[in-house]
Formats: C-alpha cells, structure tokens, sequence
C-alpha cells in the first residue's frame, strides 16, 4: 500500500513540473523572440546602396513573427536602401525594398517604392514587436514636433512630425500619395493581431548635405544600437531569470513535499 502511494504521489509531482515547466517556457517566449530579433538587429552587416534593385521582390501576406521565424534569422549581410533615425523615442531600423516578411524582420519596407523622397509621401512600414527599443513599436512615443532623419538611396534628410494618430487596417487613404515631401511611418497598434495602425506623419525640413550633420546622424545610430543592446538586458533578460528562478524554486518544492 504504501508502495502504491509513493508511486501515485511521484506521477502526481511529474505532473505538476511538467505544468510547472510549459508555463515557464510559454511566458518566456515573448522574451526570448524579443532578445533573439534584437540579438540579430544590432550584429548583421548592413551594406546601404544608392539605387533601388532592378528586380523587388512581390509583396506577401504579412504574418507576425513567431519564435520559430525569428530564431530561423541570421546575421548575413543584407542590402538596405536605407535607414529612418528618431533619437527622441529611440528609433533606428534600416529601410529594405520589397513588402515580405523577410525584409520586416530585420527592419522598416518602403510600402511603395517607385515614389521618391521629394514631392510624395514616403511610406515605411515596420513591425511592433512588443519591445518599445526593437522596430517600429516605439512610434507609441512620437509626438508632434519631434524631428525625424531618413538616410534613403545615398542621401540625407530631416523631417518634422506634423501629426500622429490611429487608423485602421483598411484606410489605405490615409497613406496616399501627395504632392507635398511627405514621411509616413506605420506599425501596428499592438504587437499582437489588430486592425489598428499607428499613423507618424512628418513634412520634410530639407536635405541634409553637411558632412558634419551626416556624422551626427551616424552617431546617433550607432548610440541607439548601444542602447537598444542596454535595454534589451533589462527589458528581456531579467524577466527571464526571474521566470526560471520561480520555476526552479517551485519545482524544488514540489520534490520536497510529501
């Protein structure tokens, strides 16, 4: 009898850190997709051209990374056609040719990319990944008047936010052309599945044609890839080891009991 309540009593324990263990790995998916997507942000290779290429890839369906997509990325170098710095909220991701989920992971798309910086609306688009330093997820934080610098096709440039607001999915109308030298920045409301949008507008002040104002604009980027690498320890690392110290301390617990 005795024997049988021990091997009932051990089934049950099993039972209980097998639970124990598949909510630890389920919460520390989001961290570990966060932690990963920037692990690979701030050490891939980045060649910036000056033309478009010949041949865009077509646009996809977009679908929100996963741990498996993401863990799939890797650090080869890759060809941007530019890059979109905001220092005031933290925002720096290269700008890539071609609507694919490919091109999302690693940073910002050009929606359209026959439209050019002067007289259109230039539109990014970029992932909210959850994490307020990784992609887009930090437009939540722009505010009118704060400036913004685009590196596109060779060339420098500063624009002024003029306007942030929230659309749906489907206002394609709000991201139209113009004839106005216009930047829009979009992303999406939650990093979960919404049809909610996070509109940026801003109104191009002029190109920036200063080496000295272009050396600025690299070393803003390359302070935001210290610091997004600063912040991912505190925003992801942490939170993991308090997860699987819990864990590890509720799973001696369990061994302990009776």
């Amino acid at each position: 009898m005795g024997k049988q309540s021990f091997q009932h009593s051990k089934k049950i324990k099993t039972v209980i850190i097998a639970i124990l263990t598949l909510a630890a790995v389920l919460f520390s998916v989001p961290f570990l997709q966060d932690f990963y997507t920037c692990y690979v942000k701030s050490t891939t290779s980045v060649k910036y051209v000056s033309k478009l290429p010949k041949v865009i890839q077509p646009a996809e369906t977009i679908h929100a990374p996963t741990l498996q997509t993401v863990m799939n990325m890797n650090t080869h170098a890759r060809t941007a056609v530019g890059r979109v710095v905001m220092p005031s909220v933290g925002l720096d991701d290269d700008i890539y040719a071609g609507l694919t989920n490919e091109n999302l992971f690693y940073g910002a798309v050009t929606l359209f990319p026959n439209r050019t910086v002067h007289k259109h609306n230039l539109v990014l688009i970029g992932h909210n990944m959850g994490h307020t330093k990784v992609h887009f997820g930090v437009l939540e934080g722009a505010k009118v008047g704060q400036k913004a610098y685009l590196q596109y096709l060779g060339k420098y440039y500063q624009y002024t936010i003029y306007k942030t607001s929230t659309i749906l999915e489907t206002e394609i109308n709000k991201v139209k052309d113009t004839v106005d030298s216009e930047l829009s920045l979009v992303t999406c409301s939650a990093p979960t599945r919404t049809p909610n949008r996070i509109l940026v507008q801003a109104k191009l002040d002029g190109e920036i044609t200063k080496p000295r104002s272009q050396v600025y604009m690299q070393r803003s980027h390359m302070n935001m890839a210290k610091n997004t690498q600063k912040s991912v320890v505190g925003y992801d690392f942490w939170p993991l080891f308090v997860i699987w110290l819990v864990y590890l301390l509720l799973v001696i617990l369990v061994i302990m009991l009776k």
